[in-house]
């Protein structure tokens, strides 16, 4: 009798490490990295970036279903201060880093770009899409990606071409930043469990206009209305996410403007939705202005010596000219 029971302890044992072990292979793999990072091209100063291990979100903590139903493998964000440009070498030797992180936790079946697309590196046209392309080439193609930003960053065509599932804020100031990432790895474990894996059609809208964040407060008017039609597009049938890009004003780079994106299945909604948005994006262009009033600074300083409240706030303009 007590043979059996030492047996039938010993399978069940074995039964549940198998079944554990089972469970483990069974969940997917997904990668994280990313550049968290915006300066001011007009600083003559340089700096490094340098690479951390990210902490996950709450949301994916050890006690959430998002975080146990998936193996997170982190790399590194890349991050800095606001200042001038990020040097070549600090560049090279943070994206080298991660690939290294990145090549030991393969394979993968899905990656978290983390950006916030407002890096300006010396000799790089476009240092977001050039890591997320060096990326891929070791990660595969097969591996699905989501990538989440500022509405204040840069959206290129290797960006767009890189991400298949992409989504930014929709507030400034960001109320919504928790929840815009959260968005993301939403949208990439749904697409993962379903089966239903990239979408099918992406439409990448290039809009030139060029504003600060100063001028593109969505609290205010065109803002606060343009802002309101992305939940629109993005409930239509076949579409996944819908976003509008601002831009980062003190890059002064190429790639810098306004952008709308929308993914999804349904190529006609994908279509409509993108050129919905865009050409609302346009039509108000002229009508941004300063949310609060703005003086150059001796006029400013003038209102402050004549003012009767204290203590009396003068901004300098820009959400970063090099200040940080």
């Amino acid at each position: 009798m007590k043979i059996n029971l030492l047996l039938l302890n010993f399978c069940l044992l074995a039964v549940l490490f198998i079944t554990d072990a089972s469970a483990q292979q069974k969940k997917p793999r997904i990668g994280i990295a990313g550049i968290q990072i915006e300066n001011s091209v007009f600083m003559p100063n340089r700096q490094a970036i340098t690479g951390r291990t990210p902490s996950l979100p709450a949301y994916l903590s050890k006690d959430s279903v998002m975080g146990q139903s998936v193996i997170w493998l982190p790399s590194l964000i890349g991050g800095g201060s606001g200042r001038g440009p990020v040097t070549r070498e600090s560049f090279e030797a943070f994206v080298n880093s991660a690939l290294e992180i990145i090549r030991s936790n393969m394979p993968y079946d899905a990656f978290w770009f983390y950006n916030h697309g407002a890096c300006s590196v010396d000799g790089v046209d476009d240092p977001e899409g050039e890591f997320m392309e060096r990326v891929r080439a070791v990660i595969g193609n097969d591996a699905l990606v989501t990538t989440t930003m500022d509405l204040h960053g840069n959206v290129s065509w290797r960006v767009a071409l890189y991400s298949d599932l992409i989504t930014t804020y929709r507030k400034a100031p960001h109320d919504d930043a928790v929840e815009s990432h959260r968005r993301g790895v939403v949208n990439l474990l749904e697409r993962l469990s379903s089966g239903k894996g990239r979408p099918a059609y992406k439409a990448w809208v290039a809009v030139p206009v060029l504003l600060s964040g100063e001028w593109t407060s969505t609290r205010v008017e065109p803002a606060k209305s343009l802002y309101a039609m992305v939940p629109e597009v993005e409930s239509l049938p076949g579409v996944v996410d819908a976003g509008i890009w601002i831009g980062y004003v003190w890059g002064d780079e190429r790639r810098n403007q306004g952008v709308v994106m929308v993914v999804g299945d349904n190529k006609g909604q994908v279509e409509s939705g993108a050129k919905k948005l865009a050409q609302r994006f346009w039509d108000v262009r002229r009508q941004f202005s300063l949310e609060a009033p703005g003086y150059p600074l001796e006029k400013c300083i003038d209102l402050a010596v004549a003012s009767n409240k204290r203590p009396f706030l003068i901004s300098d303009m820009g959400d970063n000219p090099g200040g940080g």
